[in-house]
């Protein structure tokens, strides 16, 4: 069965701000992707970054299709193999004509990502988010992740590409 709320935006410039699904209950918060400002993430080095996304609303990542009206999830891991720590939150960013990003905390399990990098701590590397897309134009949108090791801002692309319909 598929329940269909309302949902109230926050849109301050024509950004939107924050999103709340009501009805049927209290309201409920969810995420939103945002449009990336103008140098957001402009200071950020590849250094030692890693990361991936693996699945777009519970299938494989690659090419994966969204629809532009509704919401996605996205679930994925990042550390950074240098230095061997995870991020706190990490920006998961549609890079396409016009970037959006959604942020999302990573501490998910991934002891298969810690197996295969030889790193236990990786073992807490995962996220998953779940967003809105309101104002994203139809198009194909590369997946790259942003996030903050030791005071560094570090660029992970992830070669990954879904399209937006």
């Amino acid at each position: 069965m598929r329940v269909v709320l309302p949902l109230v935006l926050l849109v301050v410039g024509g950004n939107v701000l924050a999103a709340q699904a009501t009805g049927g209950g209290a309201a409920q918060s969810v995420d939103v992707f945002t449009a990336v400002r103008a140098g957001m993430f402009s200071g950020a080095q590849p250094a030692g970054a890693s990361c991936s996304v693996d699945l777009v609303n519970n299938t494989i990542a690659r090419d994966a299709a969204i629809d532009h009206q509704g919401s996605a999830s996205f679930k994925g891991w990042a550390g950074d193999k240098a230095t061997g720590k995870v991020p706190a939150v990490v920006s998961l960013v549609l890079v396409g004509a016009k970037d959006f990003y959604v942020q999302a905390h990573t501490g998910g399990d991934r002891p298969d990502v810690a197996a295969v990098l030889h790193n236990p701590a990786f073992a807490r590397s995962g996220f998953q988010v779940a967003a809105y897309l309101p104002g994203i134009p139809v198009g194909d949108y590369g997946i790259t992740l942003y996030y903050r090791i030791d005071g560094k801002e570090m660029i992970c692309p992830t070669h990954i590409t879904v399209s937006v319909q």
